[in-house]
């Protein structure tokens, strides 16, 4: 019986049907009508039906992974606790100060209370990039559950400071348990996508602003409380021999809670790591959700066609780099003549130095007296504008910012915007009496500083958020850690040596 012989180039093949057996029916002219003729043919396929087949996988609709919010929410709240306890200490830090009864004169607690908070600075330069550093080595998660115990500690500690200078060490160590801040924020970027990167920053940052104003407003009312509370606390009672211990307690308490979630909440997302001793504990990885971290994908060299990992190109501020396995984390030197890297580093010190000049001056000058150019506010006033500047920075920084950056092009764009923002508010904040005119009240004096802080601070929120997405975009996986490291002690020297700068003006 005759076989009908076909071309394979003839044949319409997909990749799915790589070595199938394709049946045809004999031709309709064949001599025997009765008989049916089969042709099996042992077909592969050939490059033009792969390419087609690869292009119709290319062009399949995707699903946009989900945003991770539980994971974001956890990191948040470990950002929260951190600078919860951070500023736990400010409004009752000059009380405590003139306690130890190193001051000879009012004049002098400024000054004092200032090295408390200049102690925790130079602690968070001195091992910002070391944290970094380890997280990328050993893992995202010990990092962070050692920095928020450590922290936890040393908030206990410093509640039961008998001596300034006890307490000045005990502040720098606060300091050098700065892992918190480092590591959040390189894990953040792990669990989101690029696109994500901006919302989830703004909720961390969000967090983060959260802490810094309940953070004071415990340690206020929780401090000294035979003066403020002597009916529930007697004068000679525990609480009056120790008057600070008590928000060093209750913050305390809340750093354990927030470990020990951390602990069953937190994944591990580097997925290469060292060894740790086995006394550490952290090391175990018990959470309870999923990372979306996409390993290195694995491309095939057309030359060779063999496998071979993916290599990866410069990043840059606006797109992330690729992850890329089995290559050891960049050192200093190599962090710094990374150009995006060394960059967004620099922005982020810049960016705090401003703030902070601003802030600190600001306040300064809102005590001076009228006939001297000032504002005449009290610390009441002061506080009130405070508080209107944070609330209004919040409720910007989860509502506008997300929007802001998507319309402006990206967190370079945002960045930029936000740098202009500022010096609108900075430049009239001297002049509000003359804007206000003679006789102005009280109440519209607070009203416009409130109104230019504010200002200024969207235009500081817009500039942080942005040059964290900018870091994170910077470095790869495996760099992420150092890279936020180098920028947060540039960011913390920073806070320690501009106001010093800016004081020799006012």
């Amino acid at each position: 019986m005759p076989v009908q012989t076909v071309e394979k180039d003839t044949v319409p093949l997909t990749a799915a049907a790589t070595a199938s057996e394709v049946t045809l029916a004999p031709a309709a002219a064949a001599a025997d009508t009765d008989s049916q003729v089969e042709c099996i043919i042992a077909a592969e396929p050939t490059t033009e039906t792969l390419a087609n087949a690869d292009a119709n996988a290319a062009n399949a609709p995707t699903k946009d992974p989900p945003f991770p919010l539980f994971a974001v929410i956890v990191l948040s709240t470990c950002m929260f606790i951190n600078s919860f306890l951070y500023l736990l200490i400010f409004p009752y830090m000059t009380w405590m100060v003139a306690d130890f009864h190193v001051a000879s004169n009012d004049n002098q607690l400024g000054a004092y209370s200032g090295w408390l908070t200049a102690s925790m600075m130079i602690g968070a330069t001195a091992t910002s990039y070391g944290w970094g550093v380890f997280s990328d080595r050993y893992g995202r998660r010990p990092a962070i559950l050692l920095g928020l115990a450590s922290t936890s500690l040393m908030t206990l500690l410093f509640g039961f400071a008998p001596t300034y200078a006890l307490a000045l060490f005990i502040r720098f160590l606060l300091g050098v348990c700065n892992g918190v801040v480092v590591t959040a924020k390189a894990q953040l970027a792990e669990l989101c996508k690029p696109a994500q990167m901006t919302r989830a920053f703004s909720v961390m940052g969000l967090a983060w602003g959260l802490g810094s104003a309940i953070g004071p407003l415990v340690g206020g009312a929780l401090a000294r409380p035979t003066v403020l509370y002597p009916s529930v606390f007697p004068p000679g009672s525990f609480f009056d021999i120790w008057a600070y211990a008590l928000p060093g307690i209750f913050g305390t308490a809340i750093g354990i809670a927030a470990t020990a979630v951390a602990y069953f909440a937190i994944p591990e997302t580097r997925s290469q790591t060292l060894a740790l001793p086995r006394f550490l504990w952290f090391t175990q990885d018990t959470s309870r959700f999923a990372t979306n971290v996409v390993p290195a994908p694995i491309q095939d060299d057309p030359a060779t066609g063999d496998d071979e990992k993916a290599t990866t190109s410069p990043g840059s501020l606006e797109s992330g780099k690729p992850s890329v396995a089995d290559d050891p984390p960049m050192n200093l030197r190599q962090l710094v003549h990374d150009r995006p890297i060394l960059i967004s580093a620099l922005l982020y010190g810049m960016t705090a130095a401003c703030e902070i000049i601003y802030l600190e001056t600001a306040v300064l000058w809102a005590r001076i007296p009228l006939e001297q150019g000032g504002a005449a506010l009290d610390s009441s006033d002061v506080g009130i504008v405070t508080s209107i500047n944070g609330a209004v920075t919040l409720a910007y920084q989860l509502l506008m910012y997300p929007w802001i950056a998507r319309v402006l092009g990206g967190p370079l764009q945002a960045y930029r915007f936000g740098l202009v923002v500022p010096i609108v508010a900075q430049q009239l904040t001297s002049r509000v009496p003359q804007l206000l005119g003679e006789g102005a009240s009280r109440t519209s004096t607070i009203a416009l500083m409130s109104a230019l802080m504010g200002l200024s601070g969207i235009g500081a929120t817009t500039q942080f958020t942005s040059v964290f997405v900018m870091i994170a975009n910077s470095a790869l996986d495996k760099d992420k850690g150092s890279s936020n490291g180098m920028g947060q002690a540039i960011a913390s020297f920073a806070r320690i040596i501009f106001p010093i700068f800016a004081r020799l003006f006012i």
